[in-house]
């Protein structure tokens, strides 16, 4: 059976080796870390105004729907067009105000854990919602 020569490496070779394995496993992260975190914050906000938009354009078809219903009935329906006109306000302020705060948001002032815990905050209030 053979076995195999190992070659070991010189002083200044040695030392080479190891400031270039250094820089290899310290430069992704300080290259390419912050890309990736811009890329991930530029997507959820784009996801979010989505959601916000369709929210918008709901309440807004609510609201007149609730108040045409709200004029024309009375009694119970009306309530219910009431409530139903009033709700959708809030709605509307909801999405207003989530899409003012994204739209002003700047991605350089934010680290990466506030990026994610932002986003998992989301998450989680949209999880709740349809509960």
């Amino acid at each position: 059976m053979k076995t195999a020569k190992i070659k070991r490496l010189s002083g200044r070779r040695y030392l080479l080796f190891l400031l270039v394995l250094l820089i290899l496993i310290l430069s992704p992260g300080n290259i390419y870390g912050q890309d990736d975190y811009d890329t991930f914050f530029k997507q959820s906000i784009k996801i979010q105004n989505t959601g916000m938009y369709v929210l918008g354009s709901w309440a807004v078809a609510n609201i007149a729907a609730g108040g045409y219903g709200w004029a024309q009935h009375s009694g119970e329906i009306a309530r219910f067009d009431q409530m139903n006109f009033f709700w959708n306000v809030v709605n509307l302020s909801i999405a207003g105000f989530a899409l003012y705060n994204n739209y002003n948001a700047d991605v350089s002032l934010i680290d990466r854990d506030e990026i994610l815990n932002n986003h998992i905050r989301i998450e989680n209030i949209l999880r709740i919602i349809p509960c």
